[in-house]
């Protein structure tokens, strides 16, 4: 199976099915395999509400994926594209984001 990349253009949620699709498991086999609750992960699935950096770790090491990859993207979808983009113009040195924030960026790369 070939690495499993977390475009910064989706949901935490959205990602995170693409992560199960890609692995052919259910929300129970995740759940098995990585011991966060149906419930919890039920949550997180539907995007109402973001996991912790712990249960992001255990979720990462569950799937086989890069924590960082799935922390940056909560991280990024905590702070929001409005106030990454605020962000953003205030340091134009550092980061490089597209002018509209309607989604989050999958251009958004550091300099």
């Amino acid at each position: 199976m070939g690495a499993i990349v977390f475009n910064m253009d989706r949901t935490f949620a959205e990602a995170l099915r693409g992560a199960l699709e890609a692995h052919g498991w259910t929300a129970y086999r995740l759940s098995e395999e990585s011991g966060v609750s149906r419930s919890g992960l039920s949550v997180y699935l539907a995007g109402q509400r973001l996991p912790d950096a712990a249960t992001i770790s255990t979720l990462a090491k569950a799937l086989g994926v890069d924590d960082e990859e799935m922390q940056a993207l909560a991280d990024i979808e905590r702070i929001g594209p409005d106030r990454l983009h605020r962000i953003a113009r205030q340091a134009p040195a550092v980061i490089d984001l597209p002018s509209h924030p309607a989604r989050l960026p999958s251009e958004a790369r550091l300099l």
